[in-house]
């Protein structure tokens, strides 16, 4: 009607759905233009119709497609979380809410406890399925609002929002450990896993996503040194451990390269007549900064970054190479003890020290 009060004037195009007579739904796009005679009466409408059903289901794939990369941009691939991305962005918006309602926010940093054990012995495929059984029971303990993502590897976070009190996310702490303390079956084995858990609070311990992340991340790496299967809280004092960490980890790579390694050779005696049997050779970092590092700053660092696979077989050949020597002097006869990490039983059995 408003296009015949227009008198005509343009065009007229519209679209609608038409039933075939095959039962179907047809796409039609309807194009014209009506004319009038001397009078001004319209008289007759000249136009097409064209079948734009085709178009319209590839506009909607494409929209779909769309929708799906989007999904995958923002959520991770094997239990369907949000991922990093998408963590941080939620972060923030829960920190610009809780900046206008004068609400705390919690970020929870999670890290399963011997997990990459269990993915070095029994592979990939059961620790993927160990993943998401404890992506099920994270999303069993948490509520409605919190948002629930997994970073990368073993770790998850979740953010809290609208708290009162920062401690109350230390009852969600608890029972995370609880529920992941049960053991899982997976594939007919019963496998055992822990967390190990750290928390940061907007607005004490940061104003914004990375700077809590950093420093629950701090906290997560307390609660393993404290033993496991805990939490604990962000402090000062944390930060100053992990950049420590970080400035360590960065000086045990270079350290590799610069041969900075000595190892020392503990008598083993017997105690019966007081002679010497063997010797334990202990690894010692000798530091041009820091000077005699003593194992328990470096050794479990070494651990967790993969490195002490290097350090080992660095201690293997040195050792080899000076009770070798010894033995062609005459000086010694005894055996000799290394320690080793557990992470050379999880290797192929094919692979070799060199």
């Amino acid at each position: 009607m408003q296009f015949l009060a227009s008198r005509g004037e343009g065009l007229y195009e519209g679209t609608f759905r038409m039933l075939t007579k095959g039962g179907g739904w047809a796409w039609i796009t309807s194009r014209g233009k009506v004319l009038f005679d001397e009078t001004g009466r319209p008289v007759r409408f000249v136009g097409f119709n064209t079948d734009v059903t085709r178009m319209i289901q590839q506009r909607e794939e494409l929209r779909e497609q769309k929708n799906i990369l989007q999904y995958q941009a923002s959520h991770d691939a094997l239990t369907g979380l949000a991922n990093r991305s998408l963590f941080m962005d939620r972060m923030e918006r829960s920190i610009a809410m809780a900046r206008r309602n004068g609400f705390m926010v919690a970020l929870l940093f999670i890290d399963l406890d011997h997990f990459k054990e269990i993915n070095d012995s029994l592979g990939h495929r059961t620790g993927d399925l160990v993943l998401n059984e404890v992506t099920q029971r994270l999303q069993g303990v948490i509520r409605a609002e919190d948002t629930l993502s997994r970073l990368g590897g073993d770790e998850f976070t979740i953010i809290m929002e609208g708290l009162k009190r920062g401690q109350d996310a230390s009852l969600l702490a608890e029972k995370i450990i609880r529920t992941i303390l049960n053991p899982l079956t997976v594939e007919g084995n019963e496998l055992y896993v822990g967390s190990s858990i750290g928390i940061s609070i907007y607005p004490d311990n940061g104003s914004s996503a990375r700077e809590l992340l950093r420093n629950a991340d701090a906290a997560m790496y307390k609660a393993k040194h404290e033993g496991r299967n805990n939490f604990q809280y962000y402090s000062q004092e944390m930060t100053e451990q992990a950049f420590e960490r970080l400035h360590m980890e960065g000086g045990l790579r270079t350290a590799m390269k610069n041969r900075e390694f000595i190892i020392h050779y503990q008598p083993q005696i017997k105690g019966r007549d007081n002679q010497v049997m063997g010797v334990e050779a202990l690894v010692r970092w000798q530091n041009p900064s820091l000077g005699l590092v003593p194992p328990l700053k470096f050794i479990p660092i070494a651990e967790s970054t993969g490195l002490i696979i290097e350090l080992d077989r660095h201690v293997m050949k040195q050792a080899m190479s000076q009770i070798a020597r010894w033995h062609r002097k005459g000086l010694f006869k005894g055996r000799v003890a290394i320690n080793m990490s557990m992470r050379h039983l999880h290797r192929n059995e094919g692979s070799s020290p060199d």
